[in-house]
């Protein structure tokens, strides 16, 4: 860490949480640097490593009541968007799902949509609704 007086600006639940506060902190020109903590006690393989750590942001401590704000701010835009999404799904049908092993059509409700849930026949993961952005997608030409 390249900080002189480093500060904690968020200690949150998971990594993608703290990577996109991460990147509206850059875009808003504060520098910070994510940061997830392993005690000594934690294993890869073969044992319980316990609790995962939680990821922080840490910030140069001048740059705190600024950082603050800005963290506050988007966790406000995640939970209207959260908000938004709910009610869209609220609204909208039901999802069919044909599992690709058994052929059994399951209904999902449209909140699931964009998740992977288990088949209840077979037990096999199927994805809940279509994610039609990666229909396109090419390396060298070809199709993925």
């Amino acid at each position: 860490m390249n900080f002189t007086n480093p500060v904690i600006v968020y200690d949150g639940e998971s990594g993608l949480d703290a990577g996109q506060i991460q990147a509206f902190l850059k875009h808003h020109d504060v520098e910070s640097e994510v940061v997830v903590g392993h005690s000594e006690g934690d294993t890869l393989f073969g044992g319980s490593a316990g609790p995962m750590p939680s990821p922080q942001i840490w910030v140069e401590e001048a740059s705190f009541a600024a950082a603050r704000v800005l963290v506050e701010e988007f966790e406000q835009m995640a939970i209207e968007q959260r908000k938004l999404d709910q009610a869209r799904a609220a609204d909208a049908d039901p999802i069919s799902v044909e599992c690709e092993k058994c052929e059994k059509v399951t209904v999902f409700p449209a909140v699931l949509f964009g998740t992977v849930q288990v088949c209840p026949k077979c037990q096999s993961f199927v994805d809940v609704g279509e994610d039609d952005a990666f229909d396109d997608w090419q390396i060298d030409g070809e199709e993925m």
